[in-house]
C-alpha cells in the first residue's frame, strides 16, 4: 500500500456517501434544495432523497446526471459511492468473511 493511499481497511467509520457529499459540498453551499435540483437533472425528488438519506446508492446514470448538473465529474461521484461501500464493507469485516471461503488459485500447468 503507497503511503499516499488511505488505510481503508482501518477506518473507524464509512468514508461519506456521493449523497451526503452532495448535500454538504454542493447543495447547500450554493442554497439549492434537493427538489430543485431534482428537478432541474429530470428525476423524482424522491430519488435524490433515497440517495441522500441512504436507501438508494448511486447508479451510473444518475452519476451522469448529477455531473452535468453540477459541471463536475461523473467519476468524482462513482468514485465517492464507490469509496464509501468499500470503508462500510471493511468496517462490517465483509473482506474476512469471504476471503475466510476462498483459498487463492494457483497457476494451471501448462500441458
Amino acid at each position: 500500500m503507497s503511503k499516499l493511499e488511505p488505510d481503508y481497511k482501518n477506518m473507524k467509520t464509512p468514508l461519506p456517501t456521493a449523497g451526503e457529499m452532495l448535500v454538504e459540498g454542493f447543495l447547500e453551499p450554493m442554497g439549492i434544495t434537493q427538489s430543485a435540483f431534482a428537478r432541474h437533472i429530470g428525476v423524482d425528488p424522491c430519488v435524490i432523497s433515497s440517495i441522500v438519506v441512504g436507501r438508494r446508492s448511486l447508479t451510473m446514470d444518475m452519476a451522469f446526471k448529477w455531473a452535468a448538473g453540477l459541471n463536475t465529474t461523473p467519476q468524482m461521484w462513482m468514485n465517492a459511492q464507490m469509496l464509501h461501500d468499500l470503508t462500510k464493507a471493511y468496517g462490517e469485516k465483509r473482506d474476512k468473511k469471504i476471503a475466510g471461503k476462498i483459498k487463492p488459485m494457483a497457476p494451471a500447468l501448462a500441458e
